[in-house]
């Protein structure tokens, strides 16, 4: 994930889950939220947005490189694979009833996949005409 050129399109789709699982690794943390963890990531992402990323400002936000790194997130990847992920929020004021929040059913999840990749052939179209 660490390369230093944007991956050929054959390659870019492992691109992409590989950004995804750093991304839930920054925010959500290995072992559950982790306000350290959380901390470094969002000062990287916010020095990502000034200036090229360089190991260097890797490191001095992580305390690790790049290959240090990918054995992390192979870990962690291991660890929350079989895992649902959680995400606390806090609720808008002035909402009078409960939300409740159930596990989603196979049908649910087949429309929500399905919805994603009509919308995924779209972006492949604009990407890749014909």
């Amino acid at each position: 994930m660490f390369a230093k050129a944007t991956p050929p399109a054959e390659r870019l789709a492992l691109w992409e889950s590989e950004a995804a699982l750093f991304v839930r690794w920054g925010l959500m943390g290995a072992d559950g939220p982790d306000p350290a963890n959380r901390s470094a990531f969002l000062e990287f992402v916010r020095r990502a947005q000034r200036a090229p990323v360089t190991e260097e400002m890797f490191v001095d936000c992580f305390g690790c490189g790049y290959e240090a790194m990918e054995v992390k997130l192979a870990a962690f990847l291991r660890k929350v694979l079989a895992k649902p992920t959680f995400v606390a929020w806090d609720m808008p004021a002035g909402v009078q009833e409960p939300v409740n929040l159930s596990e989603a059913t196979s049908d649910q999840i087949g429309r929500i996949l399905g919805d994603w990749l009509r919308m995924q052939g779209t972006t492949c179209r604009i990407r890749i005409p014909r």
